[in-house]
């Protein structure tokens, strides 16, 4: 269980970098030639006063359905679609799997019985549930809806 579990997290956040980077990445023509392909990056996406998304990285969004244009159907989508764009997206990617590698497992001891994490036992005390540590059941409870997500990794 305790490899398990890590690679559970590391496999969901592989799966937001790949939605970061798809909804990111435009097609263009110069496919046929990466080498004038600028490097991927993560958008930032911007609203305005009334809500409406008016840049993507500083620049007009590439979004227009029909003669009015298109886009979310709410305020509150907008909003949300804005507040967490492929730049955030990517970001927590990154804070989640630094919070899961300072919460690296180590294996049972003389001293520490059961699998333990330096920031949750490093006093040398198999207080709690030892590892997985709340701080990674914690973690992988954000997709606790998922097929693979076992009950037993429940905080």
């Amino acid at each position: 269980m305790t490899v398990e579990i890590a690679e559970f997290i590391e496999a969901r956040l592989r799966e937001w970098e790949a939605l970061a980077r798809d909804s990111t990445e435009l097609r263009r023509v110069t496919v046929k030639y990466p080498a004038k392909r600028p490097p991927w990056e993560p958008e930032r996406w911007e609203l305005d006063e009334f809500r409406d998304l008016v840049s993507v990285n500083g620049r007009n969004p590439p979004m227009c359905e029909g003669e009015w244009g298109g886009g979310p159907r709410s305020v509150d989508v907008a909003s949300l679609i804005a507040e967490f764009d492929p730049a955030r997206v990517y970001g927590l990617a990154q804070v989640f799997r630094a919070l899961l590698a300072l919460h690296e497992c180590r294996p049972p001891s003389k001293y520490m019985p059961v699998a333990w994490c330096d920031p949750c036992h490093g006093d040398g005390y198999a207080a709690g549930p030892g590892w997985p540590c709340q701080t990674v059941r914690y973690i992988a409870s954000i997709w606790g809806g998922h097929s693979d997500y076992r009950d037993e990794w429940r905080p």
